[in-house]
C-alpha cells in the first residue's frame, strides 16, 4: 500500500481498519486543565444579566492616565506588527486622546502569559500526537496516515478483484489512516466505530 507521503510499502498483518486518525483518539487520556478565561485575570470585569462578561475599559481603574506616545511604543516593541500600532496611535489621537490604566494592561498581559503557557502543553493525545502527524506517539507502529488532499470527505472501500464495495470511511481531519486493529484497540479500547458507525471505518 502507498500513500504520497510514504516511499516504501507497509505491510499489514492482521485485521486492518480505514478510518481518519481523528476517530481513534481515546478521550479517557485528556487531562481535566481548563483553558485560562480572562475574567478571572480582568479585577474590573464582571458577568452581565445576559450571561457575557463586561469589559473593563481604561477608565474604571482609579490609576487611569492619558496614553502617551511612549506608550505607543513600548506596545510596538512588544507587538510583531510596529507599523500597525503607529497607526493605531494616529488614528486614535486623531479622535480624542486615549486613555490608559497600567493595572488593566498589567491584568491583561498576566492573562496572556497564562494562555500561552495553557497553549504550550499537550492537553489530550490529540495533541501528542500532533493532530494524527506523529501517531507513534501514541504506541502504534503499523500504520499509514496522511492528507486526503481533498479535506473532509466520504469514500467507499472496493474489493479490486470483484469491484463489490466492502465498507465505507470518512474524514472529518482532512486525513486518512490505515491501522491494524489489534493496535488500535489495545492504545484504545473504547474504540467501536468499526461496529458502530460503520460509515466512519
Amino acid at each position: 500500500m502507498f500513500s504520497y507521503e510514504y516511499n516504501t510499502p507497509i505491510r499489514f498483518d492482521g485485521d486492518i481498519i480505514v478510518t481518519d486518525p481523528c476517530y481513534i483518539i481515546n478521550e479517557d487520556n485528556e487531562d481535566k486543565e481548563e483553558h485560562p478565561s480572562w475574567w478571572d485575570f480582568v479585577s474590573k470585569s464582571y458577568k452581565k444579566e445576559d450571561g457575557s462578561y463586561y469589559i473593563p475599559k481604561a477608565e474604571d481603574y482609579p490609576d487611569v492616565r492619558p496614553k502617551t506616545f511612549e506608550d505607543f511604543l513600548i506596545k510596538a516593541n512588544n507587538e510583531p506588527h510596529a507599523a500597525k500600532i503607529h497607526q493605531d496611535f494616529e488614528s486614535d489621537w486623531g479622535k480624542k486622546i486615549p486613555m490608559i490604566s497600567d493595572t488593566l494592561e498589567k491584568e491583561w498581559q498576566e492573562y496572556r502569559k497564562a494562555e500561552l503557557t495553557y497553549l504550550a502543553k499537550s492537553h489530550d493525545d490529540w495533541d501528542r500526537c500532533m493532530f494524527g502527524h506523529k501517531l507513534e506517539n501514541l504506541g502504534l507502529s503499523t500504520f499509514l496516515s496522511a492528507s486526503t488532499i481533498y479535506g473532509d470527505w466520504g469514500c467507499t472501500t472496493f474489493n479490486s478483484n470483484t469491484k463489490e464495495p466492502i465498507g465505507e470511511f470518512c474524514a472529518d481531519s482532512g486525513q486518512v489512516g490505515v491501522f491494524l486493529l489489534e493496535e488500535v484497540l489495545k492504545y484504545n479500547p473504547n474504540f467501536d466505530y468499526h461496529i458502530n458507525r460503520p460509515w466512519t471505518t
